[in-house]
């Protein structure tokens, strides 16, 4: 789909009625405009560009979600070693131990991380939280974590980039992974704050860069919301690892008891 497609799609879903109109009658436009929407663009998967046959808040296929494999277990974020249960020391001098649902190579995942993140499609999260909470719910049952005093706290973005973007997607995908895990782990969403603007650090090279950039950039906002538990730091992807490094520094300063480091794929 050409860029001034998207940008056009962006617009008429996110589109918002001026004045003080009724809630009912704002539903019916936005329910119009979607309307419009599947007329001009029909929903189709945003990994082989199957049309869906009806409206659909759907955005990859059955058969594309399926080609998207699951891990097991954690990773030494040192040397890349599968540590199989929670509470296994690989590195002492790690400050989280790795928790990846799926690889970021993998087409249909990345496609589907994209569509949210870059895409503004929203539904996008659903399918992402959905594989989660498989993977989350799997390392509960037979890899040893623990959901009695463990929190989940998404990495948080900058007010700037949140103005701009309308959403925090790790924020959104954690929301929904709670919802899917039947209340287990709770999210913590003021939990962490970030303080001041960064560059993407898709934008930046090299690893001394990606440090530098997020250095300082989050703070704790209540410590004894973060005492002696165990924090499922929720981010997207893990490409580097710097951003997760800096927050997770923060939280155990804070005293966190464990911090694992979920993401819903790593590159």
């Amino acid at each position: 789909m050409a860029e001034t497609d998207k940008n056009f799609k962006f617009q008429i879903k996110n589109f918002v009625p001026s004045g003080h109109l009724p809630q009912g009658d704002k539903l019916k436009i936005r329910g119009f405009c979607r309307f419009i929407l599947d007329i001009l663009f029909p929903p189709q998967c945003v990994s082989c560009g199957k049309k869906f046959e009806t409206h659909t808040e759907r955005v990859i296929c059955e058969q594309c979600f399926a080609l998207i494999p699951t891990r097991s277990g954690f990773m030494c974020l040192i040397c890349g070693r599968r540590v199989p249960q929670f509470g296994e020391v690989c590195h002492r001098e790690a400050c989280f131990i790795l928790a990846a649902a799926t690889d970021y190579k993998n087409p249909q995942a990345r496609e589907t991380l994209h569509a949210l993140k870059y895409g503004h499609i929203r539904s996008a999260a659903e399918p992402i939280s959905e594989i989660l909470a498989y993977y989350v719910a799997e390392l509960i049952l037979h890899h040893g974590l623990p959901t009695e005093n463990t929190i989940i706290v998404p990495i948080p973005i900058h007010k700037s980039r949140l103005r701009t973007r309308g959403y925090n997607q790790s924020l959104l995908i954690s929301e929904l992974l709670q919802l899917k895990l039947r209340n287990e782990l709770r999210v913590a969403p003021d939990a962490l704050m970030r303080v001041r603007p960064t560059k993407s650090q898709t934008e930046l090279k090299n690893y001394d860069e990606r440090e530098k950039n997020v250095s300082g950039s989050f703070t704790v906002r209540n410590a004894e919301s973060i005492a002696g538990k165990t924090v499922l730091l929720f981010d997207d992807v893990y490409t580097s690892g710097a951003t997760m490094r800096e927050a997770a520094r923060e939280l155990k300063r804070a005293r966190a008891r464990r911090v694992v480091g979920l993401v819903f794929a790593k590159a």
